[in-house]
């Protein structure tokens, strides 16, 4: 039936315009292989060093000999406990890690251990709290006497209370109304801070005229005072690292020319946030309270060693026009494309190559975008800062003529 059914359909066909035959198509093109990815690799470790010498922030006394056993007191300003602690306290609320005084403590210890490396006697800061305690009860008068309460109210009051002795020695007040007035002066009116007095737990070494005073005086003396002005472990810094400055990196570029323009473009750079310490102190002769020695120093994360860092980029070899020959084969493998290119010689096209930058990451150590204070990284930095810098006090020996004096 089915035969019947074609021949029928053939001669109506050849009657009508001819029997067709079916179009000849060329066969099937094959995808050629592609060739993986080629990736070129660097690592290198990144050098922070420091733009300035330390000895240009330090500078001695060299009429003045800093002698090995020379004893030397630590004084600590006032400020380095009382408003970093409110700062530290708001800033980190309930962070028993942050605690400015114990923080301090620890910070002061790389300091002590630096001084006696050095060849110092180091004395104990209590030895000397307690002296000045006792200065200051001994220089202490009673406040109910005219002459001790005149020598401590501020200077423009002192005229206002001797005009009320006098009203009260011509007897135009009364004695009642005289003490009256004398106590309102006391209660009110602000006392002179020689004889003032601290509340417990206060730093009583704060003011270096007062340091000065306990440590030529009294039993216990001290040769030299280090003044500590200022000890920042908490600074934010941002620092930045330009690659083309590392020979190992710009070797690697001219090797690989392709990624240059690429690598020049916003990539040869990396910032980091760190955290960084300051110390700035002075050396103080307590004898005629000359500074024998002064000098500052700061540190980072990075320039101090306590962390390293180290990047990777590279060069990535890969075929350009992948996506090119995936659709020229899928078009010549329509049946449109096999009847055009029948008995026609068609070649896929030839694989073109291209290099692009890997662009440059961390492969190890920490540059973030916030500080990371943690209290690790903050005495690391306060040892090392306190290491560098009172290592620059050149102390020399003693001589027989000038032996240790360890009254």
């Amino acid at each position: 039936m089915n035969k019947i059914t074609f021949l029928t359909t053939c001669l109506l066909t050849t009657v009508l315009g001819g029997c067709a035959s079916a179009p000849k198509m060329a066969p099937l093109l094959q995808t050629p292989a592609m060739p993986p990815d080629q990736v070129d690799m660097i690592d290198v470790d990144l050098a922070f060093s420091l733009d300035t010498d330390i000895y240009e922030n330090v500078v001695q006394n060299i009429s003045r000999d800093i002698l090995v056993g020379s004893s030397i007191v630590i004084n600590v300003p006032s400020v380095l406990f009382e408003e970093k602690s409110e700062q530290s306290a708001g800033d980190r609320a309930g962070d028993q890690d942050f605690k400015t005084k114990d923080f301090f403590n620890l910070a002061e210890q790389q300091i002590e251990k630096e001084l006696i490396r050095k060849g110092f006697r180091v004395l104990s800061r209590s030895k000397f709290e307690a002296k000045l305690r006792s200065l200051r009860d001994e220089a202490r008068c009673n406040p109910n006497e005219y002459r001790c309460l005149y020598s401590k109210v501020s200077p423009e009051i002192q005229p206002i209370l001797e005009e009320l002795k006098n009203k009260y020695d011509r007897g135009e007040i009364s004695s009642l109304q005289y003490s009256s007035e004398i106590k309102t002066f006391r209660d009110q009116m602000q006392i002179s801070s020689a004889g003032k007095t601290r509340t417990e737990g206060e730093k009583e070494l704060t003011d270096i005229s007062e340091v000065i005073r306990a440590a030529e005086s009294g039993p216990v003396k001290a040769d030299f005072i280090l003044q500590i002005n200022l000890f920042d472990t908490e600074k934010r810094l941002k620092v930045t690292k330009d690659l083309r400055h590392e020979k190992d990196i710009r070797d690697f570029v001219r090797g690989h020319p392709e990624i240059e323009n690429e690598f020049e473009n916003g990539n040869s750079k990396i910032g980091c946030a760190v955290v960084g310490a300051e110390l700035n102190a002075k050396l103080i002769y307590v004898e005629t309270g000359e500074i024998a020695w002064i000098g500052e120093h700061q540190l980072n994360e990075f320039s101090s060693g306590v962390q390293n860092l180290s990047v990777e980029m590279g060069s990535r070899r890969y075929v350009s026009n992948r996506a090119d020959i995936v659709e020229f084969v899928s078009q010549q493998n329509s049946p449109l494309g096999r009847q055009y290119r029948y008995g026609k010689n068609i070649t896929v096209p030839d694989i073109e190559y291209r290099s692009s930058l890997v662009k440059p990451t961390i492969s190890s150590g920490r540059c973030e975008s916030t500080w990371n204070f943690s209290i690790d990284m903050r005495s690391d930095l306060a040892r090392q800062v306190a290491k560098e810098l009172i290592a620059t006090i050149n102390v020399k020996q003693r001589t027989p003529d000038n032996p240790p004096n360890y009254d």
